[in-house]
């Protein structure tokens, strides 16, 4: 079982919302805020080394990230499914690849995962328009922009957002057309 896979977990607390309170996470997070709130304890889930270091760390993270994801396979027949029922139902349905800090940019090649990025996102371009905003941008060129290489912090979310829906977005190009 695939331990990423949380639907029929959530499909079991559909079912019986009880699930719900027998949740490790919900438990976890319970357990988080009555010793923040009874015992003042201040919860920190944070990384606990200087910024530079746990970026690095998550670049280093991206090594084994990538040789294990490197072929989608069910999760692209899941995708076009998605989009296949969205058409059908008359959803409107797009792609959004998010942006990722140039530092993981450049490791792509370094990787050898070039071909199967490429592959990935014209997969995606195949079923429905995409919005690629994993490129270089002034967005993923400053550091400042990311909490880590891979996530944004709020203001630049913002700003992605905007841009997105300005209906001209400079921050991603728009790649397929379905």
């Amino acid at each position: 079982m695939d331990s990423r896979n949380r639907i029929p977990q959530a499909e079991g607390i559909l079912k019986n919302p009880a699930l719900y309170f027998l949740n490790s996470d919900v438990l976890e997070a319970g357990a988080y805020d009555i010793a923040d709130a009874v015992f003042h304890h201040r919860t920190d889930l944070g990384p606990h080394v200087n910024r530079e270091a746990f970026w690095q760390s998550q670049l280093q993270y991206l090594t084994g990230r990538s040789k294990r994801d490197a072929d989608p396979g069910k999760l692209r027949d899941q995708l076009r499914e998605i989009v296949k029922y969205s058409r059908e139902h008359g959803i409107a349905f797009v792609f959004v690849i998010p942006p990722q800090h140039m530092d993981v940019q450049r490791r792509v090649p370094e990787l050898g995962v070039e071909a199967q990025y490429k592959q990935f996102k014209n997969d995606l371009a195949g079923m429905a328009t995409v919005y690629d905003c994993d490129i270089d941008s002034s967005l993923t060129r400053d550091k400042n922009s990311f909490s880590d290489p891979f996530h944004m912090e709020d203001r630049a979310a913002n700003q992605l957002v905007t841009d997105l829906w300005s209906g001209h977005p400079t921050l991603c190009r728009t790649i397929g057309n379905k």
